[in-house]
This record gives C-alpha cells, sequence and structure tokens, in this order.
C-alpha cells in the first residue's frame, strides 16, 4: 500500500495532491494510521488528498465518517473519496470542514485525465515495464517492428494495488459488456480481477463476466483464426458486447487485422469495444487508458515515449521479442565495478566529516517535539557539522556571498533548523548590524495561526525572505514553503539556503533548482536564490528501502519459528533491541554492521579510493560507499540496475572475499548494505551458482582475504552474510553438516534456522 504523491499545476500555482488506496482487509482507521506513520511529512504537506475506498466499497452510497481519520492526519488538507458512480470515477466534496478547497474542479475532465495517467504511468515506471535498448542492440516486436523500446504491460501485474487502479479506470468500458478478451493472455490478471470487481460492484447487471485470452500475437496468419473463433463461442453465452482489452497500441496493425479477423467469421463489429491501457505513439483512434504519446497532460508536462523505429538493424544485434510471452528471448547482466571516478565527488565529503558521528544510518528526523517527520536510512546531522571548522567557514562564506539582509529568516521546527538559523542570524548581525526576526514553521500555510499572514502579504516587491533548511533529500519542504508564500501574495524573494544538498541524481537537483529559482514576472537578476553548503548524491531510504528496516522485518519473522534454538533467540532478540531502538536516538555509527562485541574491528586500512581511513566509523564507510554505489545508478551509459533484457549488476568479486575483493572486510559489507538486490542478483544460472559458491566459501572462512582476517572480523562478517541472506540479497548455500561443524555453534543452528524457513 503505496500512496501516490502528485503535483497538479494551474498556471504558475501547483497543488500536492496526494492518492491513496484503502484495501480491503483494513479498515480506513488502520491505512490513515498506517500511511502518516510512514509519510508524516508528505501529508503534512498535501493539499488534496484523495481516497479510494476499498472494492468492497467502491460505491458512492457509503458512510462518509469512517473516513475521518484522513482528516485528522493532515489536518490542513481537503479531504475527498474516490468512487464509482454508475461506473463513472466520481470525487466527492470536501469531507475536511476544517481545510479550503483548491480552486481546483476535481470532477472536471482535465483533472480526471490527469489522476488516470498520472497514477498509471506511476505503476508502469515502478515496474520496470519498459524495456530500453542500448546503443548495442534493437528490439524485434512480435510485428516484426526494429524498435529501441518495447513495453511489456504485463510487467505492471505487481501488486493488488496496480491491478485494482486499472479495473477503477476502465470501469466506464464495462458497463454495458457481458465478456472481456485479451489480445495476449499477459495481462489475464488485469481482466480476470476486472471481471471479479466489476461483479461486485453491480451483481444485478454484471452476474457473471466471462474472459478468454489469445495466446499469440495476432499477426493475420490463419493459425491465429481458430484460437479467435473458439475464444468468441465462450464469451457468446451473453447477447452483451464484448470488451477486447488491447495491453499496448503503436502501429494499430494488431489491432486492424483483429478487426478483419472478427468481420470475416460474420461478427457485427458493433458488438465489440476496443480499449488499449497505453498507446505508444499518436495517431491511433483507438480509445487509451493511458496515453504514453502525450508530453502533456491538463497542461502538465508528463514523461512522452519517444518510439523510434527502425526499417533495418543495420550491424547491430537483435533481441527477439516473443509473441507468445512478450518477453524478450535472451537476458544478459553485465559486472560492474567500483572504481575511483564513482568516487571522485563523495570522498572528500566523507573524509571531511568523519569519526564525528556526523554520518549515521537507521534514524528518525524529529521535530521539537520530538515527534517523528521521517525515517533516513542514511542521515547527516548538521548540528554537528556547525561545530566542523571547514562546514562553519563554507557557510560563512556562503552568507556572506549573498549581499543580502533578509527581512525574516524562516527554519522548520527541529534542532538542526534552530543552530542553522542562530549561525546565520549571528553571521547577519556581523555584516549589516541588524537582528533578523526568525520565525520557526513546518510549512507557512496561510490557515495555520502560527504563520504571520498579514505580515508577509504586505511585504514589498523589495523584501526578501531567507528559508533555512539544514538537509534537502526530495525538496518537499522547500516546495511547501514556496507555494504556501506563493497563496499569501508575498511579492518579495526568496532565498533558499540550504546546509546539505543530498539529492539522488544530480539532474533532478537541476530541475529542482530551476523550478525553486523560478519567480513570475522578473528578469534572471531579480530570480529567487538557491544556495547550499554542500552537496552530496545520496540514495534515499525510508523504512521502505532502508536495509537495517529490512534486516529488522527478516529478523521478527524468524524469531517467530518453531523450535527456535535459545542460543539463536537470544542472538537475534540482541539485534532486534539494537535496530528497534536506534532509529529513536542518535541511530546506528560505530555498530551499523552486526558485531557480538565492542570492536574497531572490522576497519579501514590505508590508501582507500572511499574516504581517508583515519577515524571512519561504520557508518561512515556505508555511506561513503552508498554514494560511490549511487554515482554508477545515475550515470549516463550502463547504470547499475536492470534495463530488460539487460541488467547491469555488482561483480560478486567486490564483495565476496577472493583475490579480486577490495581488502578491507567492512567494504565487502558497506557494499552489501548499499545495494540493492536486483543490483547483486546473477541472471545467467551458472553465474548465480558461482555466486552461491562464493558466499558460502566467505561464509566458511574458506576465501582468500577473510582467511587472514581477526576472529572478531570473520564473526562480523558472518553475522552479515546471514542477514543478507535473511533478506535474499545473497543465494542461500546449501551446507554440510561437517561444514558446520568446524564454525560457532550459534552461527550454525542461526543458518540452519534460516535455511528452514526460506
Amino acid at each position: 500500500m503505496q500512496p501516490l504523491f502528485l503535483r497538479y499545476w494551474i498556471e504558475d500555482r501547483s497543488f500536492n495532491c496526494t492518492l491513496i488506496d484503502c484495501l480491503d482487509h483494513l479498515n480506513p482507521q488502520d491505512v490513515a494510521d498506517q500511511i502518516y506513520a510512514t509519510y508524516p511529512r508528505e501529508l503534512e504537506d498535501t493539499d488534496v488528498l484523495i481516497v479510494r475506498p476499498s472494492n468492497q466499497s467502491l460505491s458512492d452510497a457509503i458512510d462518509r465518517s469512517k473516513y475521518t481519520p484522513f482528516s485528522e492526519r493532515a489536518p490542513r488538507a481537503s479531504v475527498h473519496l474516490l468512487t464509482l458512480t454508475h461506473f463513472q470515477p466520481t470525487i466527492s466534496e470536501n469531507l475536511n470542514t476544517d481545510a479550503e478547497v483548491p480552486v481546483i474542479d476535481l470532477n472536471s475532465r482535465e483533472f480526471s485525465d490527469w489522476l488516470r495517467e498520472s497514477e498509471l504511468r506511476e505503476y508502469m515506471q515502478r515496474s520496470d515495464a519498459l524495456l530500453h535498448s542500448s546503443p548495442n542492440f534493437l528490439y524485434r516486436s512480435p510485428s516484426n517492428a526494429y524498435v529501441d523500446k518495447f513495453l511489456r504491460v504485463g510487467n505492471i501485474q505487481t501488486s493488488r494495488q496496480a491491478i485494482d487502479a486499472f479495473f477503477f479506470w476502465m470501469a466506464a468500458f464495462l458497463k454495458d459488456c457481458g465478456g472481456i478478451l485479451t489480445e495476449t493472455w499477459s495481462i489475464s490478471s488485469i481482466a480476470l480481477n476486472a471481471s471479479r470487481l466489476v461483479e461486485r460492484y453491480s451483481p444485478e447487471t454484471h452476474p457473471r463476466v466471462r474472459v478468454d485470452t489469445l495466446s499469440l500475437y495476432h499477426d493475420g496468419s490463419s493459425a491465429v483464426f481458430p484460437e479467435v473463433q473458439d475464444a468468441l463461442q465462450r464469451l457468446s453465452a451473453q447477447d452483451k458486447p464484448i470488451l477486447v482489452l488491447i495491453s499496448a497500441i503503436g502501429t494499430a496493425n494488431s489491432y486492424s487485422r483483429l478487426r478483419r479477423t472478427l468481420e470475416q467469421q460474420g461478427n457485427s463489429l458493433d458488438r465489440f469495444v476496443f480499449l488499449a491501457l497505453f498507446r505508444l505513439t499518436s495517431g491511433s483512434n483507438v480509445d487509451a487508458l493511458c496515453d504514453l504519446s502525450r508530453a502533456k497532460i491538463a497542461g502538465q508536462d508528463m514523461f512522452a515515449l519517444d518510439l523510434q523505429s527502425h526499417a533495418q538493424p543495420g550491424t547491430k544485434p537483435v533481441i527477439e521479442i516473443d509473441p507468445r510471452t512478450y518477453f524478450p528471448l535472451q537476458i544478459k547482466d553485465t559486472s560492474a565495478l567500483i572504481r575511483k571516478p564513482a568516487t571522485v565527488e563523495s570522498e572528500p565529503f566523507f573524509s571531511t566529516y568523519q569519526g564525528l558521528d556526523i554520518i549515521s544510518v537507521h534514524r528518525d528526523a524529529l521535530d521539537l517535539n520530538s515527534q517523528k517527520l521521517r525515517h533516513h536510512g542514511i542521515d547527516i546531522d548538521v548540528e554537528k557539522m556547525l561545530q566542523h571548522p571547514s562546514f562553519s567557514k563554507k557557510l560563512s562564506d556562503t552568507v556572506k556571498q549573498l549581499g543580502i539582509c533578509p527581512d525574516m529568516i524562516v527554519i522548520p521546527p527541529h534542532k538542526a533548523g534552530q543552530q542553522l538559523a542562530n549561525f546565520v542570524r549571528n553571521e547577519l548581525h556581523i555584516l549589516f548590524e541588524k537582528d533578523v526576526d526568525v520565525l520557526v514553521h513546518p510549512n507557512l500555510h496561510p490557515t495555520d495561526e502560527r504563520t504571520p499572514k498579514e505580515r508577509i502579504s504586505n511585504f514589498s516587491a523589495d523584501a526578501t525572505i531567507l528559508l533555512l533548511d539544514d538537509v534537502s533529500v526530495t525538496g518537499g519542504r522547500l516546495n511547501r514553503y514556496q507555494a504556501n508564500l506563493r497563496k499569501m501574495n508575498f511579492k518579495g524573494r526568496i532565498i533558499y539556503l540550504i546546509g546539505v544538498a543530498r539529492p539522488e541524481d544530480r539532474k533532478i537537483w537541476a530541475v529542482r533548482e530551476r523550478n525553486l529559482r523560478y519567480r513570475a514576472g522578473y528578469g534572471r537578476d531579480a530570480q529567487h536564490l538557491v544556495r547550499f553548503v554542500e552537496m552530496i548524491l545520496l540514495p534515499d531510504w525510508n523504512e521502505t528501502r532502508c536495509p537495517w528496516c529490512q534486516e529488522l522485518e527478516g529478523l521478527r519473522i524468524l524469531s517467530k519459528a518453531d523450535s527456535l534454538p535459545q542460543t539463536v533467540a537470544d542472538l537475534i532478540v540482541e539485534r532486534q533491541t539494537l535496530l528497534q531502538n536506534s532509529p529513536y536516538g542518535s541511530g546506528l555509527t560505530d555498530n551499523a554492521v552486526w558485531r557480538r562485541e565492542s570492536s574497531v574491528e572490522p576497519h579501514m586500512t590505508a590508501g582507500s579510493i572511499f574516504l581517508d581511513y583515519k577515524n571512519a566509523k561504520d557508518a561512515d564507510v556505508i555511506g561513503a560507499v552508498a554514494a560511490a554505489i549511487q554515482q554508477l545508478r545515475v550515470r549516463d551509459n550502463e547504470r547499475l540496475g536492470i534495463s530488460f533484457p539487460h541488467a547491469t549488476i555488482l561483480d560478486p568479486s567486490q564483495y565476496t572475499g577472493n583475490k579480486d575483493s577490495f581488502n578491507d572486510a567492512i567494504l565487502w559489507l558497506a557494499i552489501l548494505k548499499g545495494a540493492y538486490r536486483n543490483e547483486l542478483v546473477r541472471w545467467v544460472d551458472q553465474a548465480e551458482r558461482d555466486r552461491q559458491q562464493a558466499v558460502k566459501e566467505l561464509f566458511l572462512l574458506k576465501s582468500e582475504l577473510i582467511s587472514a582476517e581477526s576472529k572478531i572480523t570473520q564473526l562480523c562478517v558472518q553475522l552479515e552474510i546471514a542477514a543478507n541472506i535473511l533478506t535474499r540479497k545473497l543465494p542461500l548455500p546449501r551446507f554440510r553438516e561437517d561444514e558446520l561443524e568446524n564454525i560457532d555453534p550459534t552461527l550454525a543452528e542461526l543458518i540452519k534456522m534460516i535455511t528452514l524457513n526460506q
């Protein structure tokens, strides 16, 4: 259950819109509580909260009082229910009487199109359904076209939430239909789910909606005719139209052939309703739920699919798309090595700030009332950075370079913001002999009684507000400040001053900075200013992606196993307790990897490409390695990750302790913490078996480098391997009893329990 956080624009004003699904097995109170626990800041920033009730309650005639918990969790957002009324999507009036409704016609065709397309595009992007080629090869699609991209819609069927969304948006096309025919079995889950839900939604008119599928791309050959005929006979029990569901339509060749086949078999085309889930190119007149060829929807910029066809592949290798499965017939992976170019940008940062507990992992960000704002897999403490001479000098220089004394400073409600404001305010006093007012506020919402709305509205165009933020990850807080200042008709200039900018990609930051700078009606020299003291590219890990949260969940599941030996239970409880408690305090620093006793081992040695080794703690090393891996994820060529039918994965030699590994064991463990599972798993069976054997030898201390380490380091590595097997980043080796007899008995029992529970 993952909400969608979207932004809707009307001219130069933007509104944060959140779409939340209620699942059948949870009541609205539980959903509201779970969403708030994971995304408190996002709910705080929401202008329009749209809640789609569970599939048991999609009718508009529902008890709306059950949804008041959403108003309590997002008190400043207008709250609306998204339901079906006579098969048409409908958005209710505002259920939150304490919040204003933004100037948006939520039931307009424009907004509905934007919401539908935004949601379906999100599921496409989450699922890696769009297969990209590389400069080295092309695809040959089932239509025999040579293309650089191929959309396999079947990949989107990864969750109940996704396939339920398709039903919701295609409901209007099901209103009069008695059956569904899919042009490929690869989208059969979407069709079967739609049949089930439409029967539940309107049992009087749709007591049974039959579903049938074609198993092969319709290429016009006579071999397809009998299959189409058989499918139609099975669907024709009721004298109602049949919905023909097409996964994606590009050239429309398959669609045209299917229409001809239906006519040739004596069918009236009036009996059929054609619907494509996705449209890939412009020009087709078939209805589509999501048009990927459009760069703008309801005036909003969208990703447009630039589908390039090639008459001939030339000298490029061709990968065939199977006409039955719509999946590439060849799958390959390439190993990537972490080398010095990936660490050039991040090494100075981590070398400068190491050893001072500035970098921690698995930590919650708290406000001044000790309420959780969000979880950080990797946390940067600007409070402690302010005590470092390098950071304080850079911050002082940045303030001087502004050359402006602001009329007001606005900071978020947490300690780091206060410390940052104290420093900047003191610098401004030295420069301008003026004490600037500081306003502590989470978002500057106009309806908040703490917001000096009248004062801000009365500022002249020459006024300046300085927005301070300690760390900017997604830019959400700064965007919210900007949007609310615009709502109050603030006419002056905004300066955004950020302690540490830590986006996932410099290109993303460039877009974010451009949006923040924009000041309507003013030239380039009078635009808003964006300044930061430090920048570092890091992955954004919330609870879902935080490696320690994943480890904790794995330990929780394992702890419930039957017949858990007491020694293993004690080991798990010890680690669980640490992982459960650390987010509420200072996070993990020198104990970020699984240790059984306090020690500086494993540790860094001289000559590392990641950071100066002298005082580095676990969190420093893991942060530096995670930054290097992030560079591999965003580089222009051969990016780390999956781009079907090709995957670029981290070379196992760098983390399995053989002769080609890094010399320091802590780096092997940091790589495993910093990488995602799909960046580690080999696609070729033999290569994955080789990785499995390398993991086994590392665990049994037989690999070339681990055998030379101390007992403390060896034990730490074995525990971390067990944790990574538990979270499935590493394959589970099969150990013989005699092999396990030679290692620590508790470790041997731990591996046995993991084996039994996988």
